[in-house]
């Protein structure tokens, strides 16, 4: 009973991890861009 357990949730847990990378990609993008933006606007701050 254990083992079927285990294999129905299998693919679901791989899911997961692959959902957890493509997240850690896309979070880091996002980082980069937040990033981006700040020194916009830090430069247009100095601008003014």
């Amino acid at each position: 009973d254990l083992s079927n357990n285990m294999i129905e949730h299998l693919p679901l847990s791989i899911f997961y991890s692959l959902h957890s990378v493509t997240h850690l990609k896309l979070s880091k993008n996002l980082l980069r861009e937040m990033h981006q933006s700040q020194l916009l606007r830090m430069r247009h701050l100095q601008i003014l």
